[in-house]
């Protein structure tokens, strides 16, 4: 998927989420967004992907964190772990 592709999909699932008018504002579009990211995250060298919703780790709750695919020398390990703190957290309250 190229990237205007992935932009365009993304763009769709918010106008289409929105047309609804049945969404609860940021949390609603966390599906389209996340699939964005995981569409990304397929083309990098190191392969990550999104999970939303995170667990508090000691900081509070993210809303998304990017992994490692699994089968990756960093599996298990959030982008944060291997690049700094920071890295892997999308939206942080």
């Amino acid at each position: 998927m190229t990237q205007s592709r992935i932009l365009s999909d993304y763009l769709a699932d918010i106008a289409r989420i929105r047309a609804t008018g049945a969404g609860t504002g940021e949390i609603s579009y966390y599906g389209a967004l996340t699939g964005a990211l995981n569409a990304a995250g397929e083309k990098l060298k190191s392969r990550v992907f999104c999970v939303p919703n995170l667990r508090n780790r000691g900081s509070g709750f993210p809303d998304m964190g990017l992994f490692v695919v699994p089968g990756h020398p960093y599996m298990g390990r959030t982008v944060t772990d291997r690049f700094g703190a920071g890295t892997a957290i999308v939206c942080e309250h």
